[in-house]
Protein backbone atom coordinates (compact mmCIF):
# COMPACT_ATOMS: atom_id res chain seq x y z
CA UNK A 1 0.00 0.00 0.00
CA UNK A 2 1.06 3.80 -0.96
CA UNK A 3 -0.54 6.27 0.76
CA UNK A 4 -0.49 9.51 -1.77
CA UNK A 5 -0.80 12.53 0.37
CA UNK A 6 -0.27 14.72 -3.24
CA UNK A 7 -1.55 16.31 -6.25
CA UNK A 8 -0.13 13.74 -8.27
CA UNK A 9 1.13 10.19 -8.77
CA UNK A 10 2.58 8.29 -11.39
CA UNK A 11 3.45 4.81 -10.92
CA UNK A 12 6.06 3.16 -13.94
CA UNK A 13 6.99 -0.25 -14.66
CA UNK A 14 9.76 -0.22 -16.47
CA UNK A 15 10.66 -2.35 -19.70
CA UNK A 16 12.07 -5.89 -18.31
CA UNK A 17 10.61 -5.83 -14.95
CA UNK A 18 8.08 -8.38 -13.44
CA UNK A 19 4.10 -7.45 -13.87
CA UNK A 20 2.89 -5.08 -11.52
CA UNK A 21 -0.77 -4.36 -10.93
CA UNK A 22 -1.69 -1.15 -9.57
CA UNK A 23 -5.44 -0.74 -7.81
CA UNK A 24 -6.41 -3.65 -10.38
CA UNK A 25 -5.15 -2.07 -12.88
CA UNK A 26 -2.44 -4.36 -15.04
CA UNK A 27 0.66 -2.32 -16.24
CA UNK A 28 2.48 -2.95 -19.52
CA UNK A 29 5.89 -2.92 -19.56
CA UNK A 30 7.17 0.60 -20.12
CA UNK A 31 4.01 1.67 -19.06
CA UNK A 32 3.01 5.29 -16.63
CA UNK A 33 -0.26 5.57 -15.26
CA UNK A 34 -0.97 9.04 -13.65
CA UNK A 35 -3.43 10.04 -11.15
CA UNK A 36 -3.78 14.05 -10.54
CA UNK A 37 -6.18 15.93 -8.54
CA UNK A 38 -8.06 19.52 -9.58
CA UNK A 39 -6.10 22.27 -8.17
CA UNK A 40 -5.53 22.34 -4.60
CA UNK A 41 -7.36 19.25 -3.86
CA UNK A 42 -4.78 16.59 -2.23
CA UNK A 43 -4.98 12.73 -2.52
CA UNK A 44 -5.34 10.53 0.12
CA UNK A 45 -5.68 7.85 -1.45
CA UNK A 46 -3.87 4.47 -0.42
CA UNK A 47 -3.00 2.76 -3.48
CA UNK A 48 -2.64 -1.13 -4.09
CA UNK A 49 0.29 -1.70 -5.54
CA UNK A 50 1.42 -5.59 -6.30
CA UNK A 51 3.71 -6.90 -8.25
CA UNK A 52 4.04 -10.58 -9.58
CA UNK A 53 7.50 -12.14 -8.95
CA UNK A 54 8.24 -13.77 -12.54
CA UNK A 55 11.87 -13.39 -12.93
CA UNK A 56 13.76 -12.89 -9.51
CA UNK A 57 15.56 -9.31 -8.88
CA UNK A 58 13.30 -7.84 -11.58
CA UNK A 59 10.72 -6.58 -9.10
CA UNK A 60 10.31 -2.85 -10.01
CA UNK A 61 7.60 -0.31 -9.67
CA UNK A 62 8.97 3.58 -10.02
CA UNK A 63 6.76 5.80 -8.20
CA UNK A 64 6.53 9.65 -8.67
CA UNK A 65 4.49 12.27 -6.05
CA UNK A 66 3.69 15.72 -7.18
CA UNK A 67 3.50 17.92 -3.92
CA UNK A 68 2.56 21.36 -3.16
CA UNK A 69 5.47 23.28 -2.07
CA UNK A 70 4.45 26.04 1.12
Amino acid sequence: MITSDCVAIAFKRPTGSNPVNVIGYQLAEGETLTISQNVGDIDRTQYDVRITETVVGASLCYVFRTLIQD
